[in-house]
C-alpha cells in the first residue's frame, strides 16, 4: 500500500555520513507540522543504509549525495536493482546541472540542497513525492489490470481449446486399460492417463483463474473444526522428513464461523504448505498458527481488506489470523513483489504452471480476506491470511 500523511506514521530512512546535518535534518522534523506523524531512521555509512533497506520496511528515504567512499545515486540503483520500490529524495550541497542529472537518472523522485532545507519545505516535498509515487503505482496497477484481462481472455479460450483434445486422449487411454490384458499395455496407457489428468487439473486452474466457470457458492462453517479436519489431512501426507508444527490459540474461536468453499480452503492450505515443504527441501521445519485478531474498520486497507458485502449484518472487526511459516532461504526480494502475480514462477518448465500463488490469492480475496508475504530474506518466507469472523445467532 502505498502511504499517504494521514495514515500511520511514516517510517523514514535518512542516510547521511554527516552528524551535523543529521541534527539540522532532525530538527526540521521536529519543528514542522510532521511532528508524531514520523518515526526517522538514520544509516551512517552506504553498507549500513543498503543493509536496513533490505530488513525493515520504510515508506520513504532520505539519501545524501555524497557518502564514504561511494555516493547516494549508486546506493539509489542497487537498492532498485535488489527489489525496492519506495521514493528516494536526494539531499546534496551541490547545485551543479550535472549532479541533478545523474540523480534524476538514478530515479530519484526530487533534488534538495541542504541550504534550502526548512520545515515547510520538508513537508511539502514528503506530500508530493508520496502523491506522486502512488499516482505512478496506480498507473502501473491499472496496466497490469488490463494486461491480466487480455491474459485471462486468452488463457481461457487456449484452455478450452486444449480440454477438448484431452478429453478423447482420456477417453480413448481408459478404454484400452479396460480392455486390455497385457500388463505393459496397460501400464502404459495409466501413465497417459495420469499425465493428461494433470494437464486438465491445468486448465481447470486456467478456467478458475479467469473466472469463467460457475460459481461455486459459499457456505459457513465452523472455523476451528474445519481447519483442524483440513491440517490433519494434509499433516498425513507430508513426509515425516519435515517438522510439521501446529499452533492453535483457541480462544475466541471456538464459536466463530468462516463464510467459503471448505473444498477451496484445502486448496490454499495444501499449496502453500507444499511451497513451504519444497523451499526447506524436505528437511527443514514448517509452522502453521491460527489465531483470533482484532483490526479495526479504519485499518482494513492497510491490510488489503477490502469488503463490499458481508454475510452478517454486524460490524466486522474480528479476524482469524492464520500464519505459515519455513525456516528455508525466504523469498528473494528481487522477486517478492512478483510472486502472486499469474503465470509467474521460479520452477523449472514442467514443474509449475506459476497458477498457484494467484489462485490462493484471488480465493482469498473472494472469502473477504488477504494474504501478504512477511518475508525475511535468508531466515525463510512467512505467509499471513486474515479471514473475517462471524457467529451465528
Amino acid at each position: 500500500m502505498i502511504p499517504q500523511m494521514s495514515d500511520m506514521p511514516l517510517s523514514v530512512l535518512l542516510v547521511e555520513d554527516c552528524p551535523v546535518d543529521h541534527r539540522l535534518f532532525q530538527q526540521a522534523f521536529k519543528t514542522s507540522h510532521l511532528k508524531g506523524r514520523y518515526q526517522l531512521s538514520w544509516a551512517k555509512t552506504f553498507h549500513s543504509a543498503l543493509q536496513m533497506l533490505e530488513e525493515r520496511a520504510f515508506d520513504l528515504c532520505f539519501v545524501d549525495y555524497s557518502l564514504d567512499t561511494e555516493n547516494g545515486t549508486k546506493l539509489v540503483q542497487q537498492a532498485k536493482n535488489r527489489g525496492q520500490t519506495i521514493p528516494f529524495i536526494m539531499l546534496t550541497h551541490h547545485d551543479r546541472m550535472r549532479y541533478v542529472e545523474e540523480a534524476i537518472h538514478s530515479g530519484i523522485y526530487e533534488y534538495i540542497l541542504k541550504r534550502e532545507v526548512t520545515p515547510s519545505l520538508l513537508e511539502r516535498s514528503i506530500r508530493q513525492v508520496l502523491e506522486r509515487h502512488r499516482e505512478q503505482a496506480e498507473l502501473i496497477a491499472r496496466k497490469q489490470q488490463h494486461k491480466m484481462e487480455a491474459l485471462g481472455h486468452m488463457a481461457t479460450g487456449l484452455a478450452h481449446e486444449l480440454n477438448n483434445l484431452l478429453q478423447p486422449i482420456l477417453f480413448k487411454a481408459e478404454n484400452i486399460i479396460e480392455q486390455s490384458q497385457d500388463k505393459a499395455v496397460i501400464i502404459e496407457a495409466s501413465k497417459i492417463v495420469d499425465c493428461a489428468s494433470k494437464a486438465a487439473h491445468i486448465m481447470s486452474d486456467v478456467l478458475k483463474f479467469s473466472h469463467q466457470e460457475e460459481e461455486i457458492s459459499f457456505e459457513s462453517h465452523h472455523l476451528l473444526g474445519l481447519f483442524e479436519e483440513k491440517l490433519k489431512f494434509i499433516q498425513d501426507m507430508s513426509p515425516k522428513s519435515v517438522q510439521l508444527t501446529i499452533d492453535i490459540e483457541r480462544e475466541g474461536l471456538e464459536e466463530s464461523f468462516v463464510h467459503l468453499s471448505d473444498t477451496d480452503l484445502f486448496r490454499v492450505l495444501s499449496n502453500l504448505i507444499n511451497n513451504a515443504i519444497q523451499a526447506v527441501e524436505y528437511k527443514g521445519a514448517v509452522q502453521i498458527k491460527l489465531v483470533q485478531c482484532y483490526i479495526k474498520p479504519s485499518e482494513r486497507a492497510f491490510y488489503g481488506l477490502h469488503m463490499d458485502t458481508e454475510p452478517t449484518d454486524q460490524p466486522q472487526t474480528h479476524y482469524a489470523k492464520i500464519i505459515i511459516e519455513d525456516n528455508g532461504p525466504g523469498v528473494p526480494r528481487s522477486i517478492a513483489e512478483k510472486i502472486f502475480n499469474p503465470f509467474f514462477t521460479t520452477k523449472s518448465i514442467g514443474h509449475g504452471t506459476g497458477l498457484g500463488l494467484s489462485l490462493v490469492q484471488a480465493l482469498i480475496k473472494s472469502w473477504g480476506g488477504s494474504i501478504q508475504l512477511d518475508n525475511k530474506v535468508e531466515e525463510g518466507a512467512r505467509f499471513v491470511i486474515l479471514l473475517p469472523l462471524y457467529t451465528l445467532s
